[in-house]
């Protein structure tokens, strides 16, 4: 059962993560406010920001409102839909061709179904091969992401209540769980932040490059 109060009003660091998450959207606002100039021609490669940073931020308000229900059987996967899109943002900022890459998939093709310059399909181990040297806990963090996907031991043990010295246990079967342990639940809030916070420096990366594009003779200079 979960508890009445949410998890930022027992612990203080889960605040200070949830603060940190809405500070970060506001973040992303803003960049996506610096990469639209009022006149400004636009690329192919804004488009794709464009969807990076709408899914970012929705992804992130849904964290927040399942975090403060205690429903990370519910919260844990965005995560990992989050690492999603930092994976292919990753991909896109390390290759020339960006055009062709983001054409195909505006056109609905599955990116594991797409290769890369060396013949490989850019399966999920391949995009980490080139998301590692921007974000280099990237393993670490889809390990745990993807265990929150698929079925494992955190969606059996968050429901169990008590265990008596008999063997004897009692479950909860609802809504949310406050069984999920502090650690746990800052764990997950922390990849989100760090997540979040390679996705921006991605996207501050293009905005400075879009610039040097627009304003050629500013560089000269």
């Amino acid at each position: 059962m979960a508890s009445e109060k949410k998890p930022s009003a027992l612990y203080p660091r889960v605040a200070e993560c949830e603060r940190r998450l809405n500070n970060l959207i506001r973040e992303i606002i803003n960049v996506g406010k610096e990469m639209f100039p009022v006149g400004k021609g636009l690329y192919m490669a804004d488009i794709f920001f464009m969807g990076v940073m709408n899914r970012s931020i929705n992804l992130i308000d849904a964290i927040l409102v399942l975090t403060g229900h205690w429903n990370f059987v519910a919260a844990g996967p965005l995560i990992r839909i989050h690492l999603d899109t930092l994976l292919h943002l990753s991909y896109l900022r390390t290759i020339k061709d960006h055009d062709a890459f983001i054409i195909q998939i505006l056109e609905g093709k599955q990116v594991n179904k797409i290769k890369d310059e060396e013949g490989e399909k850019l399966t999920h181990a391949r995009l980490r091969d080139y998301a590692r040297s921007m974000f280099p806990q990237i393993d670490n963090v889809y390990k745990e992401t993807s265990r929150l996907i698929h079925f494992s031991d955190k969606h059996v043990f968050t429901c169990i209540e008590t265990v008596d010295d008999a063997g004897v246990f009692t479950g909860f079967i609802g809504k949310g769980s406050s069984k999920w342990r502090e650690k746990d639940i800052l764990s997950l809030l922390r990849c989100a932040i760090a997540i979040t916070e390679a996705i921006l420096a991605i996207g501050r990366g293009w905005v400075l490059e879009k610039a040097q594009i627009n304003n050629p003779k500013d560089e000269e200079k």
